[in-house]
Formats: structure tokens, C-alpha cells, sequence
């Protein structure tokens, strides 16, 4: 009979992104409080807002022949249009918040300043009793929070920022001293899909272990750990390399229930920046909310680098003057004519100064919503639909048309959100959508304290106006009656449960027809 290994095999870890490792040189510094510190030194030095825009901006390489080549060719090119990225000022925000976080969070952690090495190991274990007694310090903590709806390009942000620096330094000699050291400066989770805290601790240790190629994993992971044991293991290994920030991406995936609770889970990201001077960042949708909503002071623990509530791009902008003509946003403009570069099609489509007077973009926004994933991937749709059909032109029956065929369940759910009312607890309501990304602010004061919060007549944005779809003027709405006499429900045509319903249709529409 075989002998079973009885070794704990680790799952494999949630890599999310990997960085450069490089030997150190040092750059000295004008800010007194980064001086002598090889941590710091060791980093790139400051960059200005043009060296941020520079390096973050990518355009793949693009020649208008290539419109002129055959259609097989061009349709491969369209991929282009997924992979430039341009910069803008949310993309400069997280970067100043990243390089405060980074280098503040080194200033007390200066390994050739006396005693540092042997108050490490005193600090985890003050970590470790704070756990056990569920006692903490006051808030310190560097946090920062990122959330909003999926397909803004929150992580994508993040992760190249941090590209930007380093990801493991190796020192061995700084200022005439021996310094041998490898430096942490980040690490980027995704939160693990069983949504524990103590699956996260093990992702960080295996993650650390891939990265640096040590084997802490086999010393600090097993069946029988606890999670405060995990979580001091995870505190050590951190301590050891002198990680500089952790990243931990969907953090809605961490279940409250599997965590002990959000409070416990948060209080653990703040004093590992309170013991050890470790910041964090967080990244989730508008379903992470309620890990952190529920206090005042679980919020304010986690922004104290600011809390971002990334919102979908606007298409028109706001006015100082009520009476003031409609004017493209400016980012919303930037990005369309960034995009706009990578043409393959045929005929000419210049953009006009003002692109709120171009149907095809009026129609691009009403179908995206302004979300960048959305915007790209129906471009990019688009394109192809209007090679394969002949047309050579962008056409709002064309962006309508692909839009209809290649983004079905999409379109479902963003008419779906529209129709759910703000603050109504709905089997239909999508838990990572949130309607108030596009709503104007709205006054805090309700009559009903205890009503859905009704928008303003002008929060919703012009497009949406026109799509949303009231229960009484739904020209079509498909019944289905419940057992035992009780009360119809009824669906839209393109809800699922319709759509599987014996009385109805079964096909979910079919292309548009060009001529």
C-alpha cells in the first residue's frame, strides 16, 4: 500500500503582480527626515508631475497604413486599442498617496539606526498581545482605501504605479558599514476566494516566498495554526524584510463572517502599521463598503492617506453656471481621442472640437456608462463589427448593434441597476454596481427617514435618463404567476429568469442588419 505523504501541501498563491529586483544604490536626500536612512535612499527619487505622466503612459505602436491592410490583419491589430493607457489626475492622487505611504513608513524603521534590529522581534510580540487581548493604540495609520465599480481600472492603476518602483532591493554595504539586507518595498494580494482572513495570512507568506525565495511557509504554516498565530507569522515575515506597503486587492471577497468580524480584520491592518510602520492600501467595489461603513472610526482608520470613491468617467461637465452651455468633460474628452488614435477602419471619422456633438460618442457613453473597461471593450467591438459587416464606419446603429450581440449580459445588468431604486433592499439589486457612482450629491435630509433615497430630477446624466425604464410605462414586461394564487411577478424581457421561463422566448436577440 502506497504511504500517504503526510506533508500540508499549500495551495498556490493569488499573484497578482511581480515587480523588478535590483541591487541598491543610494541617492542622497534634501528632506531631513529621509536622510541617512537606506531604505529611502535606496528608492527612486521624487518625480515630478511630468515624469509620472511620462512613465505611466503607454501607446502601442499605431500607422494609419495599417488601414489600408487586408480585413484578417486589421481585426488582429484592434487589440491595440485594449493595451494604451493614459494617465489622469485620480492616477497622480494614488501615486503621491503611494510615495508618502512608502517613504514615511520607513522613517522609523531606519535598520542602521541603534537598536532597530533588536526592537523588531519586541514589536511583533507587542503585536502578538494586542491580538491575543484584542487591545489596541489609538489609530496611526497610513491607510488608503480605493473603491468603486469593476472596469474602472483600479488595480491596473495601482499595479503600475508600483511598477515604477522596485520590488525587491538588495543591500549589502551602505556609507562603510556592512548592510545585508533584501528589501520588501511592496506586495500586491488578491483576497482568496473563501473570503477567510487566515487564507490571506497564507497567501502573504507563500506570496513573500516566491518573491525573495526563502521557505518561511514551511515553518509558519500549518493545519493546526491558529489565526492570531498566522497573523504574528505574517507580522514577522513582513518585520524580517522591511516590507515598505501591502496591497490587497477585491477586498470584498474577505467575508466578515470567516474574518471575526470586519472590525477585527481592520484593526489588525491598522496596527500592523501602528507596531511595525507597515501601510496599506485597499481596493475593492462598492460591495467593500460595508466592511468599513458600519463605524465612523473604522473609516477614518483607513484613509488616512485619503479614501478614493473612483467614479465612472462624466460625460458632460459640471457648470459653475446653471445657465452655461453643456461642455464635454475634460476627462471623459482626453481619453475618447486617445483611444480615438487606434483607427482601423476605412473610412475617416475626425472628432469634432466639441464631442458632445458627435452622435457616435453620444452613443458610445450611453452604452459604457463612462466605465474604461466598457468604453475600450465597445470600441474595440464596435471596430470589428464594422469590418465584418463592411461598413468601415463607427455609427451609432453599429456601436448599438455590437453592443446588443457581445455585451448582452453587461447591458442586462446596467438596466437592470438603473431600474433598482437607491436604498431598496431587492432580491434584483446588484451588490459591486452602485447607482450613486453617476448621481449628483444628494441633501442628506429625508422627510422619510426610512425611505429609498429618491435622486434629484437632474442627478442621473442625460443618457440614463433616457434608457431608464419605469414599472408603469414598460411596454414590455413578462408575467409569471406564482403557485397557490399568490401574486404575478414580473420580469424584464431580458431577465434571466424570463428568459428560462417556459412562456418565453428563448433566443436573445439576433444581429442588426446593415444596408
Amino acid at each position: 500500500m502506497a504511504r500517504r505523504n503526510s506533508s500540508y501541501q499549500q495551495p498556490p498563491p493569488l499573484s497578482v503582480v511581480r515587480g523588478e529586483q535590483v541591487n541598491a544604490t543610494y541617492t542622497d536626500q534634501l528632506i531631513p527626515e529621509y536622510q541617512g536612512n537606506p531604505l529611502i535612499e535606496a528608492l527612486p527619487h521624487l518625480w515630478s508631475t511630468e515624469e509620472v505622466e511620462e512613465m505611466l503612459s503607454y501607446y502601442p505602436h499605431y500607422a494609419a497604413s495599417q488601414r489600408e491592410l487586408a480585413s484578417e490583419l486589421r481585426l488582429h491589430l484592434l487589440e491595440n486599442t485594449r493595451e494604451f493607457f493614459i494617465p489622469q489626475g485620480i492616477h497622480y492622487e494614488i501615486h503621491l498617496s503611494i510615495s508618502n505611504m512608502l517613504r514615511r513608513g520607513y522613517i522609523d524603521r531606519n535598520p542602521m539606526g541603534r537598536g532597530m534590529w533588536a526592537s523588531q522581534p519586541r514589536k511583533v510580540e507587542q503585536l502578538g498581545d494586542r491580538l491575543q487581548r484584542r487591545s489596541f493604540l489609538r489609530s496611526k495609520a497610513r491607510g488608503l482605501c480605493i473603491v468603486g465599480v469593476g472596469g474602472l481600472g483600479k488595480s491596473t492603476a495601482v499595479e503600475n504605479i508600483l511598477s515604477l518602483y522596485p520590488q525587491v532591493i538588495t543591500h549589502s554595504r551602505h556609507n562603510a558599514q556592512d548592510l545585508i539586507l533584501k528589501q520588501l518595498v511592496w506586495v500586491k494580494l488578491q483576497c482568496p476566494n473563501d473570503g477567510s482572513l487566515r487564507g490571506m495570512c497564507i497567501n502573504f507568506i507563500q506570496e513573500v516566498d516566491d518573491i525573495i525565495g526563502t521557505n518561511y511557509v514551511k515553518f509558519y504554516s500549518t493545519r493546526r495554526s491558529t489565526l492570531d498565530e498566522l497573523l504574528l507569522s505574517m507580522a514577522r515575515v513582513a518585520s524580517n524584510h522591511f516590507l515598505g506597503v501591502i496591497v490587497f486587492d477585491e477586498i470584498q471577497d474577505l467575508s466578515e463572517a470567516k474574518s471575526g468580524g470586519a472590525t477585527r480584520m481592520l484593526n489588525f491592518f491598522v496596527q500592523l502599521e501602528n507596531t511595525l510602520g507597515i501601510p496599506f492600501i485597499l481596493i475593492g467595489t462598492p460591495k467593500a463598503r460595508a466592511l468599513f461603513s458600519g463605524e465612523f472610526r473604522q473609516a477614518r482608520r483607513i484613509s488616512e492617506q485619503g479614501d478614493i470613491y473612483w467614479r465612472p468617467m462624466k460625460e458632460v461637465a459640471d457648470k459653475e453656471e446653471p445657465s452655461a452651455p453643456d461642455m464635454c468633460d475634460p476627462d471623459w474628452d482626453v481619453f475618447v481621442r486617445a483611444m480615438w488614435r487606434y483607427w482601423y477602419l476605412k473610412k475617416e471619422h475626425p472628432l469634432p472640437k466639441n464631442l458632445l456633438k458627435e452622435p457616435s460618442v453620444r452613443t458610445l457613453y450611453e452604452e459604457s456608462k463612462g466605465i474604461t473597461a466598457l468604453v475600450v471593450t465597445i470600441f474595440f467591438l464596435a471596430q470589428r463589427r464594422a469590418i465584418t459587416s463592411g461598413v468601415e464606419d463607427l455609427t451609432p446603429k453599429v456601436i448599438r448593434s455590437a453592443v446588443k450581440d457581445n455585451q448582452h449580459f453587461v447591458k442586462h445588468l446596467l438596466m437592470r441597476m438603473q431600474e433598482t431604486p437607491q436604498g431598496a433592499s431587492s432580491p434584483r439589486a446588484i451588490s459591486d454596481l452602485d447607482l450613486s457612482a453617476w448621481l449628483k450629491a444628494v441633501p442628506l435630509k429625508q422627510k422619510n427617514r426610512n425611505a429609498p433615497i429618491s435622486p434629484p430630477a437632474d442627478a442621473f446624466p442625460t443618457e440614463m435618463k433616457k434608457e431608464a425604464v419605469s414599472d408603469k410605462s414598460s411596454p414590455q414586461r413578462i408575467a409569471s404567476k406564482r403557485k397557490g394564487g399568490k401574486a404575478a411577478q414580473t420580469f424584464d424581457k431580458d431577465d434571466f429568469r424570463a428568459i428560462t421561463d417556459d412562456k418565453a422566448n428563448d433566443s436573445l436577440g439576433s444581429p442588426d442588419e446593415f444596408s
